[in-house]
């Protein structure tokens, strides 16, 4: 007398692997999943604008000088004059505008930052920017503004905690969205 059917027998040699499969995975750290997509480390990023051939955000595994970000985007157009200091280093996150009066270099827009997934910085920051932080709202944010106009300079993300709306619980989740600079 048969047990099982064939179909029924398809079945179990099908199920038999994925139950299997979902069993291992259970016990492999998640981390080691990701693999080479997702990296600890952070990229660099710069934003190239004005007189370069290819203007646009450009990302990196370590800082660049003005002269690699100059033959990463193509070069400089044709007719820019200034002079350009190729060996300075530029820091991560940068906008490298090339005007009539050499490069110029500044933070880039809050949104390229949380786009690239870097933090944001708690000293820079305008409440505006501030407020694109899940977890800080209006009020919370200007909050952080004020205590920073008022005290000077955060010198650690735990300073947060005497602002208020923000207890340990929340400056936990948001320390991976802010740095000090």
């Amino acid at each position: 007398m048969r047990v099982y059917n064939n179909r029924q027998l398809v079945v179990l040699l099908l199920l038999i692997p994925i139950v299997l499969l979902f069993a291992l995975l259970r016990f492999i750290p998640a981390d080691s999943l990701q693999g080479a997509a997702v990296s600890k480390r952070l990229p660099v990023v710069y934003e190239l604008r004005g007189a370069v051939k290819q203007q646009g955000l450009y990302c990196f595994k370590s800082l660049r000088t003005i002269g690699e970000l100059i033959d990463a985007c193509g070069g400089l157009k044709p007719g820019y004059r200034c002079r350009v200091d190729a060996e300075k280093t530029v820091a991560n996150a940068s906008r490298v505008i090339f005007g009539e009066h050499g490069p110029q270099i500044e933070p880039v827009a809050a949104r390229t930052r949380f786009a690239f997934f870097l933090p944001l910085s708690v000293n820079r920051a305008s409440a505006e920017e501030l407020e694109l932080i899940p977890g800080i709202g209006s009020r919370t944010a200007r909050a952080i503004v004020a205590y920073r106009e008022s005290r000077g300079e955060i010198r650690s993300l735990e300073e947060l905690l005497r602002v208020k709306g923000i207890g340990p619980k929340r400056l936990r989740a948001l320390q991976p969205l802010l740095c000090v600079e």
